[in-house]
């Protein structure tokens, strides 16, 4: 019988893989403050553009810097994730960043330095990226045991919301005390500490397995997801959340038809989300160790549709909030589960390239919804078009429910759960 005590130990987030995976806790910590002065260094990026052309549109060209490069160059990372030497790779590319880094370090100590210079180095940053995000998705199962992968995956998802919640508001401290430079310093820092983990990796070759070069080996991946019931189920559940559901982009819409635009309520309803799925990782341990994965990524996509209506119909802005915070905790919960589940299901043959359009669907597919809100809203109205986002999630994820071999039957194999003992 387990104590109270026990219970509540297995409930919060799961630290052994920064115990006992010496690699994995050197990349992680790399990773969480590279991504904090990411965020942080975004913000001033987002700031200094605006301050020197008072142009939103200019400010919007930030977001297509980073999306052709991610598109373009995201299965090209994938390939050579899948055929080359993957501790190379990662060495290389942490090292481009860190000469990236250093240019925005210097563009924000030159005075009246050319514009053009940020837009070149965001588009750099995010074509490195693009190549480097599918070798780094590989490394989890070479260093880290198999018993440990559900932890070391939410671990990994959890620095990513830490640095999208304190990065912005670390930035706008430091802008507001005249220290734009010290954004894109704690970038640097955090691009080093990646290369120090990075040259300290062990040896992680590419696969060994025969295979297609050039598109014919970049279209293997997709075509094995296409054709594996299980990925292309969860494929399309995290399609289904981001493409269909996710809100906002109309949430300036709502909260000036709710709630009198007003900017503070705006700034609590937009950070809900992250709030939520920060929390979802301080308290995850038993997710890791689900093993019903499938039919639990189905019922959250649902209860996410679920909640965006409650969010349509709710008059109060403390409801909508809190509904708003839930529903980062399931869209955290999707997240989780996916990730393990390609993690699982997927050869080493193909990790890469399966990784690569990973990042591709999770960066594209919320800027296809936010379009998708974007339509309804200015058809329907906010409210409106965030319960009819919501219903269509409802819809596709009972649909997907309806195939019995795909997500619907899918459960860990008993050998994947993570060892209960702490």
């Amino acid at each position: 019988m387990m104590r109270g005590g026990d219970m509540g130990k297995n409930l919060l987030v799961d630290l052994r893989p920064l115990r006992d995976a010496p690699a994995f806790a050197r990349v992680w910590k790399g990773n969480t403050i590279q991504g904090l002065g990411t965020q942080a260094a975004v913000v001033a990026i987002t700031l200094m553009v605006f301050e020197r052309t008072g142009s939103s549109l200019a400010v919007g060209l930030i977001g297509l810097c980073v999306a052709i490069p991610t598109i373009v160059l995201a299965p090209l990372g994938g390939l050579l994730a899948d055929r080359s030497d993957r501790r190379r790779l990662t060495r290389m590319t942490a090292a481009a960043q860190t000469l990236v880094a250093l240019g925005f370090m210097a563009q924000a100590l030159i005075p009246n330095v050319w514009l053009g210079a940020a837009y070149l180095l965001v588009a750099l940053q995010a074509a490195i990226g693009a190549l480097a995000v599918p070798a780094r998705r590989t490394l989890l199962r070479t260093i880290v045991p198999p018993t440990l992968l559900p932890a070391a995956i939410i671990l990994t998802l959890l620095s990513g919301n830490l640095g999208m919640i304190l990065g912005p508001a670390l930035g706008g401290l430091l802008l507001s005390v005249g220290m734009a430079w010290a954004c894109f310093g704690l970038q640097l820092v955090g691009s080093v500490a990646v290369l120090i983990a990075a040259v300290r990796l062990p040896a992680i070759p590419g696969s060994s397995a025969p295979g297609s070069t050039g598109f014919g080996g970049i279209a293997e991946g997709a075509v094995f997801v296409a054709r594996h019931r299980v990925l292309r189920g969860v494929f399309l559940a995290d399609l289904s959340l981001t493409m269909l559901a996710l809100p906002i982009a109309l949430l300036p819409a709502l909260n000036a038809e709710r709630f009198g635009a007003d900017p503070l309520i705006f700034g609590l309803l937009s950070a809900a989300p992250a709030i939520g799925a920060a929390l979802l990782g301080l308290g995850s341990g038993a997710l890791g160790r689900l093993r019903w994965r499938g039919p639990a990524l189905l019922i959250t996509t649902a209860l996410f549709g679920g909640l965006m209506v409650g969010v349509a119909l709710s008059g109060y802005w403390w409801i909508t909030l809190i509904l708003l915070g839930l529903g980062g905790i399931l869209d955290a919960v999707s997240i989780s589960l996916a990730q393990i589940i390609v993690q699982e299901e997927t050869p080493d043959s193909l990790r890469g390239r399966v990784g690569a359009l990973e990042h591709m669907v999770g960066m594209g597919g919320p800027q296809l919804g936010a379009t998708r809100a974007g339509l309804f809203g200015n058809w329907w109205g906010a409210g409106i078009g965030i319960a009819a986002g919501g219903i269509c999630a409802i819809v596709a994820a009972a649909a997907l429910g309806a195939n019995r071999t795909g997500l619907r039957g899918y459960r860990a194999a008993a050998s994947t759960d993570a060892d209960e003992s702490r």
